[in-house]
């Protein structure tokens, strides 16, 4: 998965026009999964991303991908059932406060995998993340403002953008919005206008949804 996390902080550093940082020690951490307990992963990566405040925005969106790097290794040496275990349970709750709501797509694209189906939006949230169950009322919260926008999938990505401006101060899941619309669009090309952390995030997903049918 380094790859990907290097597509992710070097595409923002291409569109948000920054410097460019020593990404080494990134390529590091994100390689040594198969030697190094999650949690010490986890502060080597905070760490670098203290020493490097201009990518600071992405954090968040990097523990997804750490988190990803270890689930597709469990997965690969334990088989699909290690999405259950107490192992990967165990790592979740390390950086429940840490990632974001991108990790629960790539789980739910990985249940697709092992499931045989295609993704799309409808089953994500009515079928995965189950929005409209009573106990779930912290999940519609925060996906509501998709739930809202679902019917924009499949529109032109200049439409969806414009949406997601229009519930901006609603809106929960942040550069994730307009990213989890865009990529049940099945839309790959960027547009004028587009943030440069939704651009980074559409690219380094195509890259982790390779990643996960190759794994």
């Amino acid at each position: 998965m380094k790859s990907t996390a290097l597509i992710l902080l070097n595409t923002y550093r291409e569109y948000a026009k920054i410097a460019e940082a020593d990404t080494l020690a990134i390529e590091k951490i994100f390689s040594s999964s198969q030697t190094t307990d999650f949690d010490l992963a986890l502060q080597e990566l905070y760490q670098w991303f203290k020493e490097n405040e201009s990518y600071e925005s992405l954090s968040s969106y990097a523990v997804d991908l750490l988190l990803l790097t270890y689930l597709l290794e469990g997965m690969k040496t334990k088989g699909e059932t290690y999405l259950d275990s107490a192992e990967w349970l165990k790592i979740e709750e390390l950086a429940e406060d840490d990632g974001t709501e991108w990790l629960n797509l790539f789980v739910y694209i990985a249940d697709c995998k092992v499931s045989d189906i295609e993704p799309e939006i409808e089953d994500y949230l009515y079928n995965f993340l189950l929005v409209e169950e009573d106990d779930q009322h912290m999940e519609f919260e925060i996906y509501e403002s998709l739930i809202e926008l679902q019917e924009m999938v499949g529109y032109e990505s200049s439409d969806i953008l414009k949406a997601c401006a229009a519930v901006a101060d609603e809106n929960m899941l942040d550069s994730l919005l307009p990213l989890f619309l865009l990529y049940f669009s099945g839309e790959k090309h960027y547009v004028p206008g587009m943030d440069p952390e939704v651009i980074a995030l559409l690219k380094a997903t195509y890259a982790c949804v390779e990643e996960i049918s190759q794994n």
